[in-house]
């Protein structure tokens, strides 16, 4: 360790008996020295003996920054992620090292549910029917983020999937979603050979849709799965699902793709007046009622989260930032009366 890095951290440190081992820095203080006022605070520090007081002083500031830095604070500079998947992807569920890995460096709110559709109402699974894709979109409205992730399509049929999807990619879209990652599916059996290609003709269409190829991911990975059907996951195959999506969410969160008509034009739908007006949608009236109907009911199951999808982190990252700048305000003073 440089000299320079040793006296940081001896300052934040307790004095130690003789012979006492030294303690690697807290994950706190690490984070507390990528703030710009922590080094500040060693500047003004150097060379200036450390009284209790001011030892005292900077353990309350690293305290309050760690606060600060929690996963409240942190969200704020992560990409904010929806994930709404059906029965396949709800295998992440069951592995904790799949969901820290999905949340690693994103505010990540996942919604998967057995059971579930796009559109069509689902169907039913221990007595529970979950909200269709649509109507999650619809329950949480402008709080879905940057980026949305879709894995749903099994429980679906191939002859109102494409008309679903657009729906799907039209509810997102004006609810402020810059980019959709669309997984498709196990090609297990022949509809879903059908619905595969729907998703990636879609891409002409919606210039933010990004095509996950779960269908190519995961060939001839027969661990990944759970039983012969080819679909649901082991914790390989979660994982497997969270390393393919994440390499996703970073491209979707520019917006359109490169080089789209529509990124040139400034819409995502590239039709004749630049608008969602000639997107096939069919008689939305009937389907929308019913969604919005649906949408608005409590949450089902246990892992759907409240419409805001994170926890408020904005004031107690201003409180930590507010005490920082106080300790330089007193540091600066002292050494200027000492001076």
């Amino acid at each position: 360790m440089e000299p320079a890095a040793r006296a940081r951290r001896d300052a934040l440190s307790p004095p130690r008996a003789p012979g006492q081992p030294s303690v690697a820095p807290a994950p706190e203080r690490m984070l507390f020295w990528r703030l710009p006022e922590a080094r500040l605070i060693c500047r003004a520090m150097r060379g200036r003996p450390v009284t209790a007081g001011g030892r005292l002083l900077v353990l309350s500031a690293v305290v309050v920054a760690a606060v600060a830095l929690g996963p409240g604070a942190e969200s704020a500079h992560a990409t904010k992620v929806t994930f709404i998947g059906d029965s396949k992807a709800a295998g992440i569920e069951l592995s904790a090292r799949a969901k820290r890995l999905l949340a690693r460096g994103h505010d990540m709110r996942r919604d998967l549910k057995v059971c579930r559709r796009l559109v069509a109402q689902s169907c039913v699974y221990h007595g529970v029917r979950p909200r269709t894709a649509l109507q999650a979109i619809q329950f949480y409205g402008t709080s879905l983020g940057r980026v949305l992730v879709i894995d749903v399509g099994y429980n679906d049929s191939s002859a109102t999937y494409r008309r679903h999807l657009n729906m799907v990619m039209l509810a997102a879209l004006t609810r402020g979603v810059k980019g959709v990652v669309w997984v498709n599916l196990k090609t297990v059996r022949p509809d879903y050979r059908k619905i595969n290609r729907i998703i990636n003709r879609a891409k002409s269409r919606w210039a933010r849709l990004y095509v996950a190829n779960w269908n190519k991911w995961s060939r001839g990975k027969s661990s990944w799965f759970t039983s012969s059907d080819g679909i649901h996951l082991t914790e390989a195959g979660a994982v497997g699902l969270v390393k393919l999506v994440r390499a996703w969410i970073p491209r979707a969160a520019q917006g359109p793709r490169p080089g789209t008509a529509a990124a040139a034009a400034g819409f995502d739908y590239p039709g004749s007046s630049g608008t969602y007006a000639d997107v096939d949608l069919g008689n939305l009236q009937p389907v929308l009622a019913e969604s919005a109907r649906v949408a608005n009911s409590p949450p089902v199951g246990s892992n759907l989260v409240g419409p805001s999808g994170s926890a408020p982190g904005g004031l107690i990252a201003f409180a930590g930032g507010a005490a920082l700048m106080l300790f330089l305000i007193f540091v600066t003073v002292k050494r200027r009366r000492t001076a």
